[in-house]
Protein backbone atom coordinates (compact mmCIF):
# COMPACT_ATOMS: atom_id res chain seq x y z
CA UNK A 1 0.00 0.00 0.00
CA UNK A 2 2.80 2.10 0.79
CA UNK A 3 4.71 1.38 -2.30
CA UNK A 4 1.56 2.15 -4.53
CA UNK A 5 0.34 5.52 -2.53
CA UNK A 6 4.40 6.79 -3.05
CA UNK A 7 6.00 4.97 -5.91
CA UNK A 8 9.07 4.07 -3.52
CA UNK A 9 10.42 1.11 -2.72
CA UNK A 10 9.35 -0.51 1.01
CA UNK A 11 10.62 -2.37 2.91
CA UNK A 12 9.10 -3.97 6.49
CA UNK A 13 11.03 -4.89 9.13
CA UNK A 14 10.46 -6.37 13.13
CA UNK A 15 10.88 -2.91 15.82
CA UNK A 16 13.82 -4.48 17.59
CA UNK A 17 15.38 -5.23 14.70
CA UNK A 18 15.46 -1.69 13.31
CA UNK A 19 16.75 -0.75 16.46
CA UNK A 20 19.49 -3.14 17.00
CA UNK A 21 20.74 -2.14 13.94
CA UNK A 22 20.15 1.32 14.82
CA UNK A 23 22.62 0.46 18.11
CA UNK A 24 25.10 -1.10 15.76
CA UNK A 25 25.08 1.32 13.31
CA UNK A 26 25.03 4.76 15.14
CA UNK A 27 25.34 3.52 18.81
CA UNK A 28 29.57 3.97 19.14
CA UNK A 29 29.87 0.44 20.66
CA UNK A 30 33.01 -0.21 18.61
CA UNK A 31 32.09 -3.87 17.71
CA UNK A 32 30.60 -5.83 14.69
CA UNK A 33 29.23 -8.63 17.22
CA UNK A 34 26.07 -6.75 19.71
CA UNK A 35 22.87 -8.11 20.80
CA UNK A 36 20.30 -5.60 21.82
CA UNK A 37 16.74 -6.23 23.31
CA UNK A 38 14.14 -4.17 24.72
CA UNK A 39 12.75 -4.04 27.91
CA UNK A 40 8.99 -2.36 28.13
CA UNK A 41 6.00 -3.69 27.35
CA UNK A 42 7.47 -7.35 26.18
CA UNK A 43 10.87 -7.87 25.65
CA UNK A 44 12.49 -8.26 22.21
CA UNK A 45 15.57 -8.75 20.53
CA UNK A 46 17.87 -8.10 17.78
CA UNK A 47 21.36 -9.91 16.74
CA UNK A 48 24.31 -8.36 15.19
CA UNK A 49 26.61 -11.07 13.99
CA UNK A 50 29.90 -10.12 12.19
CA UNK A 51 28.16 -6.61 11.03
CA UNK A 52 25.18 -8.25 9.67
CA UNK A 53 21.33 -8.08 10.87
CA UNK A 54 20.84 -11.50 11.11
CA UNK A 55 16.62 -12.43 10.83
CA UNK A 56 16.47 -16.38 10.49
CA UNK A 57 14.71 -18.18 8.04
CA UNK A 58 11.35 -16.92 8.64
CA UNK A 59 12.53 -13.12 9.96
CA UNK A 60 11.85 -14.24 12.96
CA UNK A 61 15.38 -14.86 15.29
CA UNK A 62 16.22 -12.80 18.20
CA UNK A 63 12.73 -13.50 19.96
CA UNK A 64 14.58 -13.23 23.19
CA UNK A 65 11.35 -12.88 25.59
CA UNK A 66 9.78 -15.91 23.82
CA UNK A 67 12.81 -17.93 24.70
CA UNK A 68 12.41 -20.62 27.49
CA UNK A 69 12.80 -19.46 30.77
CA UNK A 70 10.96 -21.41 34.02
CA UNK A 71 7.57 -22.21 35.15
CA UNK A 72 4.14 -22.49 34.04
CA UNK A 73 3.33 -18.35 33.64
CA UNK A 74 1.44 -18.48 30.31
CA UNK A 75 2.81 -15.37 27.88
CA UNK A 76 0.61 -13.51 25.82
CA UNK A 77 2.31 -15.47 22.80
CA UNK A 78 0.39 -19.00 24.00
CA UNK A 79 3.72 -20.65 25.36
CA UNK A 80 4.21 -21.16 29.07
CA UNK A 81 7.36 -20.38 30.48
CA UNK A 82 8.72 -17.60 28.26
CA UNK A 83 11.04 -14.52 29.66
CA UNK A 84 8.36 -12.16 28.41
CA UNK A 85 5.47 -13.73 31.33
CA UNK A 86 7.85 -13.06 34.17
CA UNK A 87 9.59 -9.15 33.04
CA UNK A 88 8.63 -6.25 31.50
CA UNK A 89 6.03 -3.23 32.32
CA UNK A 90 3.07 -5.34 33.04
CA UNK A 91 4.64 -7.89 34.99
CA UNK A 92 6.08 -5.33 37.21
CA UNK A 93 3.55 -3.75 37.99
CA UNK A 94 1.36 -6.92 38.55
CA UNK A 95 4.06 -8.07 41.05
CA UNK A 96 3.60 -4.60 42.89
CA UNK A 97 0.76 -4.10 43.01
CA UNK A 98 0.15 -7.83 44.94
CA UNK A 99 3.03 -6.45 47.42
CA UNK A 100 1.38 -4.06 48.30
CA UNK A 101 -2.01 -6.13 49.01
CA UNK A 102 0.22 -7.78 51.49
CA UNK A 103 1.03 -4.78 53.61
CA UNK A 104 4.32 -3.11 51.96
CA UNK A 105 4.90 0.16 52.14
CA UNK A 106 5.68 -0.10 48.71
CA UNK A 107 4.62 3.15 46.29
CA UNK A 108 3.76 6.64 48.24
CA UNK A 109 3.62 8.15 44.99
CA UNK A 110 0.32 6.45 43.56
CA UNK A 111 -2.42 4.11 44.60
CA UNK A 112 -2.09 0.33 43.27
CA UNK A 113 -4.22 1.75 40.23
CA UNK A 114 -1.80 4.25 38.99
CA UNK A 115 1.45 2.59 39.42
CA UNK A 116 3.77 2.54 36.19
CA UNK A 117 7.71 0.81 36.08
CA UNK A 118 8.37 4.90 36.26
CA UNK A 119 6.90 5.33 39.41
CA UNK A 120 8.70 2.03 41.02
CA UNK A 121 11.53 3.09 39.83
CA UNK A 122 11.70 6.48 41.58
CA UNK A 123 10.64 4.29 44.70
CA UNK A 124 13.23 2.17 44.61
CA UNK A 125 15.64 5.33 44.42
CA UNK A 126 14.71 6.86 47.48
CA UNK A 127 15.20 3.65 49.04
CA UNK A 128 11.57 1.57 49.46
CA UNK A 129 12.89 -1.98 49.88
CA UNK A 130 10.32 -3.89 47.67
CA UNK A 131 10.53 -1.51 45.04
CA UNK A 132 14.44 -2.04 44.86
CA UNK A 133 13.45 -6.04 45.21
CA UNK A 134 11.26 -5.84 41.96
CA UNK A 135 14.32 -4.60 40.04
CA UNK A 136 16.70 -6.88 41.14
CA UNK A 137 14.16 -9.82 40.66
CA UNK A 138 13.95 -8.62 37.05
CA UNK A 139 17.58 -8.33 36.25
CA UNK A 140 18.28 -11.37 37.88
CA UNK A 141 15.62 -13.03 35.56
CA UNK A 142 17.19 -11.41 32.55
CA UNK A 143 20.98 -11.95 33.30
CA UNK A 144 20.16 -15.69 33.86
CA UNK A 145 18.18 -15.87 30.14
CA UNK A 146 20.93 -13.90 28.58
CA UNK A 147 23.90 -16.06 29.43
CA UNK A 148 22.21 -18.23 26.82
CA UNK A 149 22.39 -15.61 24.40
CA UNK A 150 26.36 -15.28 25.48
CA UNK A 151 26.90 -19.07 25.06
CA UNK A 152 24.75 -19.32 21.07
CA UNK A 153 26.03 -15.73 20.35
CA UNK A 154 29.09 -14.69 21.53
CA UNK A 155 28.75 -10.73 21.60
CA UNK A 156 31.49 -8.51 22.76
CA UNK A 157 28.19 -6.04 23.60
CA UNK A 158 24.63 -6.20 25.34
CA UNK A 159 22.43 -3.30 24.42
CA UNK A 160 19.56 -2.63 27.08
CA UNK A 161 17.18 -0.36 25.23
CA UNK A 162 13.38 0.50 26.03
CA UNK A 163 11.25 1.92 28.91
CA UNK A 164 12.34 0.14 31.91
CA UNK A 165 15.84 1.11 30.61
CA UNK A 166 15.37 4.07 31.99
CA UNK A 167 16.10 2.88 35.30
CA UNK A 168 19.41 2.59 34.86
CA UNK A 169 21.67 0.77 37.27
CA UNK A 170 18.62 -0.69 39.07
CA UNK A 171 18.00 -3.20 36.70
CA UNK A 172 21.33 -3.38 34.86
CA UNK A 173 23.29 -3.62 37.70
CA UNK A 174 21.27 -7.04 38.46
CA UNK A 175 21.90 -7.94 34.86
CA UNK A 176 25.50 -7.65 34.87
CA UNK A 177 26.04 -9.52 38.15
CA UNK A 178 24.04 -12.09 37.44
CA UNK A 179 25.23 -12.61 33.86
CA UNK A 180 28.77 -13.89 35.18
CA UNK A 181 27.27 -16.82 37.24
CA UNK A 182 25.57 -17.99 33.76
CA UNK A 183 28.40 -17.30 31.30
CA UNK A 184 31.27 -20.01 30.44
CA UNK A 185 34.42 -17.48 31.06
CA UNK A 186 36.75 -17.21 28.75
CA UNK A 187 40.20 -15.68 27.85
CA UNK A 188 39.99 -12.51 26.29
CA UNK A 189 36.53 -12.11 26.57
CA UNK A 190 35.07 -8.39 26.99
CA UNK A 191 31.17 -8.68 27.16
CA UNK A 192 29.44 -5.29 27.90
CA UNK A 193 26.52 -4.92 29.14
CA UNK A 194 25.38 -1.45 28.66
CA UNK A 195 22.02 1.01 28.64
CA UNK A 196 21.42 2.30 25.10
CA UNK A 197 23.26 5.59 23.67
CA UNK A 198 20.00 6.37 21.44
CA UNK A 199 17.17 5.34 23.18
CA UNK A 200 14.23 6.52 21.53
CA UNK A 201 15.85 7.54 18.31
CA UNK A 202 17.77 3.84 17.97
CA UNK A 203 14.65 2.69 15.88
CA UNK A 204 14.47 5.82 14.00
CA UNK A 205 17.55 5.99 12.73
CA UNK A 206 17.84 1.90 12.08
CA UNK A 207 15.19 2.23 9.91
CA UNK A 208 16.46 4.87 8.01
CA UNK A 209 18.95 3.05 6.76
CA UNK A 210 17.59 -0.60 7.28
CA UNK A 211 15.46 -0.52 4.05
CA UNK A 212 19.10 -1.19 1.97
CA UNK A 213 19.78 -3.74 3.90
CA UNK A 214 16.97 -5.82 3.44
CA UNK A 215 16.79 -5.10 -0.37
Amino acid sequence: MLHECFGAPVAVSNDVNAIAWGEYMYGGYGTRNLFCFTLGTGVGGGIISDGRLILGANDAAGEFGHTSFEGNSRCSCGIKGCLEAYVGNDRFVRKARRQMKLASPLIKFASAEELTPRLIAQAAREGDELALKIFTDAGQKIGRALGNVVQLLDPDVIVVNGGISKAGDLIIKPIRETLKHYTMPLKGRKLKVIRSKLGDKAGILGAATLAEVLS
